[in-house]
């Protein structure tokens, strides 16, 4: 049976310790960008449930999955610091959660009462879409046109009346929803420029076998370090069980606990 994406990441989180970035390849994600978006979703949930679009079930649900996010960056947060891999996986899941909520969303029927807000919200997706290679600069640039259209015509309608009326409102909330979907319809499938998941666990395996021969690591320790990757392993199998391929999500996720490896085996073997 495959495992989701989501439920992969909750699986590992629990036992994910921080590991510093290492690799050039990483694209940059944002940390102070990552707690603006999860306020940025919060608000987003309101405001579906207050405008009907959500039932207070639907949007329990969410709020539920939001905190295990936010309980997850707390724990990477342990050490003082979030690494770039930490934050990668933590973009993915909040894309995800992202992409849940509209997926869900009924026909607005009611205005946003947070319209720039959500301006600001899809703006910050972009952003993080656009640097984590999701986005295209080209296509990134398109949206943020289609941003800025939505913006002007809010300020025309403020400029020639003072305020908006109930209509502009709603006017705006539908544009800014269409425009948000259109954002995760685009980021479906998108993979990032991530590690090769087969390189990197043939290279773990021939540093481990080279660490033991040489006497840098006990049996003991090989042979833990060996029951880590056989995890890693059997949750890589689980994953490719149905699609035969990775998720960008699960592929970070697979780097992250490679990478976690990696960082025990130069630990045991320093100064050695």
């Amino acid at each position: 049976m495959k495992l989701t994406a989501g439920a992969a990441t909750l699986a590992l989180l629990a036992g994910i310790a921080t590991c510093p970035p290492t690799s050039a390849q990483l694209p940059a994600i944002n940390p102070a960008g990552l707690q603006a978006r999860q306020k940025s979703l919060s608000l987003r949930i309101d405001d579906a449930e207050l405008a009907g679009r959500l039932s207070d079930g639907e949007a329990d649900v969410l709020r539920t999955e939001l905190k295990k996010i936010a309980d997850a960056e707390a724990r990477y947060k342990n050490d003082g610091l979030v690494s770039n891999w930490e934050s990668i996986v933590l973009s993915f899941q909040i894309n995800g959660l992202s992409k849940k909520l509209e997926s869900q969303l009924k026909q607005r029927q009611t205005p946003s009462e947070n319209i720039d807000g959500h301006q600001v919200d899809i703006n910050q997706r972009i952003d993080d879409a656009q640097d984590a290679k999701q986005l295209t600069d080209q296509e990134a640039m398109a949206l943020k046109e289609d941003l800025d259209a939505i913006a002007s015509k809010e300020e025309r309608y403020r400029r020639s009346e003072g305020t908006l009326s109930e209509g502009e409102k709603l006017e705006l909330s539908v544009d800014l929803d269409l425009l948000s979907k259109t954002i995760e319809e685009k980021l479906q499938n998108r993979l990032t420029n991530l590690p090769d998941i087969d390189k990197s666990k043939k290279d773990l395996q021939n540093r481990l076998q080279q660490a033991k021969s040489s006497g840098k690591i006990t049996a003991v320790q090989y042979q833990q370090l060996t029951n880590t990757l056989n995890r890693v392993y059997k949750l890589e199998a689980d994953l490719r069980a149905s699609e035969k391929r990775l998720t960008v999500e699960e592929s970070a996720i697979l780097a992250l606990e490679f990478e976690q490896v990696s960082n025990n085996l130069d630990q045991l073997t320093k100064g050695k």
